[in-house]
């Protein structure tokens, strides 16, 4: 149901190669999967939900991103307390 949504958005907004995309609240990842099937290069951040960060992982597999996808995805948990500490002040993390 969302993917025709992120499609026109995708297509409107001309993602495509040499379109680098953030995905903050990444959750499953689909809007990362229907830009990178673009030729993107997507990193996603979410937080406290391994499962979703796991869904996302898998949805962004070479077999999954198609032939145009052309970087490997990252994803990556944005736990605050999985940061090391600010250079400078260790009692404050990211």
């Amino acid at each position: 149901m969302l993917v025709p949504l992120y499609e026109a958005v995708h297509e409107r907004l001309e993602v495509g190669p040499g379109t680098r995309l953030l995905g903050l609240g990444c959750g499953s990842g689909l809007a990362l999967l229907t830009a990178a099937s673009r030729g993107a290069a997507v990193t996603g951040v979410d937080t406290r939900v391994p499962e979703r960060l796991a869904l996302a992982r898998e949805r962004l597999l070479p077999e999954s991103r198609g032939t145009r996808a052309r970087t490997d995805p990252r994803i990556v948990d944005g736990t605050p307390r999985t940061r090391p500490p600010l250079p400078g002040n260790p009692g404050t993390t990211w």
